[in-house]
């Protein structure tokens, strides 16, 4: 099965567009999302809405958390703690309520999807080095563990000098950040991970950042917040 993963959305609507036109070239059988649809972006409610529209199957990020009110907003820094309590007003209740249920984890034949991590759903750490990612691999049975969070797209195996995935090793894999990118290459970045066979393509897309801008000075924040809220 071919598996087209998407991570931290971050209400960064242009970007899923981008993101989906650019998949329509390719092959995959089905979508799972890794949390965040919410948080920095102005665009939640098209976000959350194309998602549920298209029963695309999402685990619980952080950021929803914050949103549908399990975690509180103190967690979370400014302007984007600002920004969080307008997503709260703009989602109506039943958009909410739905975030609220979002499952921790979704499983598969041979892997299991999280925002952060499998091993702590009530914390939320980053899975950002080798040592992180292959004490992961040690607790868990499934061959693919697919998170997100960091914003950084990677993939570690369960043994050193592993560099590409390949059948006979596990791997962490991270997608990346659709909406909200922290590698030097600020593009949209997803990935198509083939689970019969054991393979992964990162990929990237461009997408229009002028028109986040413009729509988070809508919102009422300046310029220096609303370049902060999409590079942070």
């Amino acid at each position: 099965m071919k598996i087209l993963l998407l991570s931290d959305i971050h209400g960064n609507f242009e970007a899923l567009q981008a993101v989906m036109q650019k998949a329509t070239r390719l092959e995959y059988d089905r979508i799972v999302c890794l949390g965040d649809l919410v948080g920095y972006g102005p665009q939640p409610v098209e976000v959350v809405s194309y998602i549920r529209e298209h029963d695309i199957p999402c685990v619980l990020g952080n950021h929803d958390a914050g949103v549908a009110g399990l975690i509180s907003l103190e967690f979370f820094r400014d302007p984007n703690r600002s920004l969080l309590k307008k997503t709260q007003e703009l989602l109506d209740a039943e958009n909410l309520e739905w975030l609220a249920g979002l499952p921790k984890t979704i499983h598969g034949d041979n892997w299991v999807a999280a925002h952060a991590t499998p091993l702590q759903t009530q914390n939320w750490p980053y899975l950002d080095n080798s040592r992180a990612c292959q004490e992961v691999l040690a607790h868990i049975k499934e061959e693919l563990c697919f998170v997100g969070h960091t914003h950084r797209s990677g993939i570690v195996a369960d043994r050193i000098g592993v560099f590409r995935v390949t059948k006979g090793n596990r791997y962490v894999i991270n997608p990346g950040s659709v909406g909200q990118s922290r590698e030097k290459d600020k593009r949209a970045s997803f990935a198509i991970v083939d689970t019969e066979n054991v393979t992964c393509s990162i990929l990237k897309t461009e997408f229009d950042r002028s028109i986040i801008m413009d729509l988070l000075g809508n919102m009422g924040f300046n310029s220096a917040e609303a370049k902060r809220l999409q590079v942070m």
